[in-house]
């Protein structure tokens, strides 16, 4: 009788985990710090590791997190933390990237593998983020995040005041809604 009800439960949790995985859509992800770092690990070429960093740097570029200030970016993620960008005519003040993502998915087109990155961050209360402002979740296989936010497109991030980052919470925190705009834009 012991072993029929830890059977059952051990299968129940085992369900309970493969259910969870499937309805928060999470997608598997290398995590590198550098191209160099990427290359060492041997999961990709030097092309694709390259090709990958570019494209996530592409995207920091113009999504990633936006500051009125050097102080408020400060405030976010830590003393000399932030570097002073301009774009249009605006300056504004970016954190600088921790690292990038590299995850491979299969093309609706093609039915073939295709490769995507993304930078992260990593905010001064800890964690590390995406340029959306979702958390990176590591573990022994790498990290893995939400799959749109792989396979998001890339838009100009709105840049943040201190008030309108004290009102959303700081860094990676949403306001009433979800919404997959970047940085409370």
């Amino acid at each position: 009788m012991k072993r029929s009800k830890t059977l059952a439960l051990g299968l129940m949790a085992t369900s309970a985990i493969a259910l969870t995985a499937c309805s928060d859509d999470q997608i598997e992800s290398k995590s590198y710090r550098d191209v160099d770092s990427c290359i060492a690990d041997a999961v990709y070429t030097k092309d694709q590791c390259e090709g990958s960093y570019q494209t996530a740097k592409t995207f920091d570029e113009l999504s990633g997190p936006r500051y009125d200030t050097r102080a408020t970016c400060e405030g976010e993620f830590g003393t000399s933390r932030c570097t002073e960008r301009s774009s249009g005519g605006v300056s504004y003040w970016s954190p600088f990237l921790q690292g990038y993502l590299i995850s491979s998915l299969v093309n609706k087109a093609t039915g073939g593998p295709e490769l995507h990155s993304r930078p992260y961050y990593s905010p001064r209360r800890g964690g590390y983020y995406t340029a959306y402002g979702t958390r990176v979740n590591f573990d022994s296989r790498g990290a893995s995040v939400p799959r749109e936010s792989m396979t998001a497109t890339s838009k100009p991030a709105k840049v943040q005041t201190r008030t309108s980052v004290l009102s959303r919470g700081g860094f990676g925190s949403r306001s009433g809604s979800r919404s997959s705009s970047s940085w409370g834009g």
